[in-house]
């Protein structure tokens, strides 16, 4: 079992290795729902890299434009961002 497991890890290894297959391979979860949730899951889950996902939208204009639009768009978010919004004005008031 363990030459198997360590058989298989050389097998990814090398495959990830390969650019192409890297990108096939992304390409192909990213196109599947499920496998996709699970991706944008861990990028969220992982602070460093929300961060990093974060910063590239709001350093970018034209991402920033459609995020500002799906905003715009959702009234229910929009509400809550407003409320989130008003509720931090308030706690700064208090801390001064």
């Amino acid at each position: 079992m363990f030459l198997t497991s360590c058989d298989q890890q050389q097998a990814v290894d090398k495959l990830m290795q390969n650019e192409q297959i890297v990108d096939n391979i992304m390409n192909k979860m990213w196109e599947d729902p499920a496998l996709k949730q699970r991706l944008v899951e861990k990028v969220f889950a992982d602070q460093e890299s929300y961060n990093a996902l974060i910063d590239r939208t709001l350093a970018d204009s034209t991402l920033f434009t459609g995020l500002i639009n799906k905003v715009e768009a959702n009234q229910d978010l929009k509400k809550q961002i407003i409320s989130l919004g008003e509720a931090w004005k308030k706690e700064a008031s208090r801390k001064r």
